[in-house]
């Protein structure tokens, strides 16, 4: 039933999807493994078809029953972020990297947002450092670094950092 979903999904075909969907959480036993996924699934399609409550609901039914699962606390932190609750969002996001550390490229932009959204310049800074680190040659590292700083209200600090970049820009 989750690959006639996504092949309903493929084709924009959501009420198709949610049968789909039904079926899946209905025939998956509650004790499976499996059923953390299903639900998340459900989430997912709740999302895409622009229904933000249900797919809350569903994402944390998703995380009840499989708490483990970081795909589905990246999820959590989507929707949250959506939902205008930056600070919950970046919580979910850092739980589904602490889960799974493969994630943190994945969650970096979400996490970003949230922290924004949040106006949170301590989490912004170790964010950027973070991505710097990742990422050294990567000049988006000077946005998140002059963003973080702004945001930590640190303008002069960041004004002469952006000033270094395009030193460095022109001199090369």
């Amino acid at each position: 039933p989750l690959q006639i979903m996504k092949l309903a999904l493929v084709r924009d075909a959501f009420e198709v999807a949610e049968v789909a969907w039904e079926e899946a959480k209905r025939v998956t036993p509650e004790d499976s493994p499996h059923r953390g996924r299903v639900i998340r699934e459900g989430a997912r399609l709740a999302l895409l078809r622009g229904d933000i409550d249900t797919a809350e609901t569903r994402a944390w039914d998703a995380v009840r029953v499989s708490a483990q699962e970081a795909e589905t606390w990246a999820l959590v932190g989507v929707i949250l972020t959506r939902q205008g609750e930056p600070k919950v969002a970046e919580a979910a996001l850092r739980i589904a990297e602490s889960l799974d550390p493969g994630l943190a490229p994945d969650v970096f932009a979400d996490r970003w947002r949230a922290a924004r959204q949040a106006g949170d310049g301590d989490m912004m800074t170790v964010l950027a450092q973070t991505y710097g680190s990742r990422e050294p040659e990567n000049p988006l590292g000077f946005y998140y670094r002059a963003a973080a700083m702004l945001a930590s209200r640190e303008s002069e600090a960041a004004l002469y950092h952006v000033v270094e970049l395009f030193r460095g820009q022109f001199d090369s």
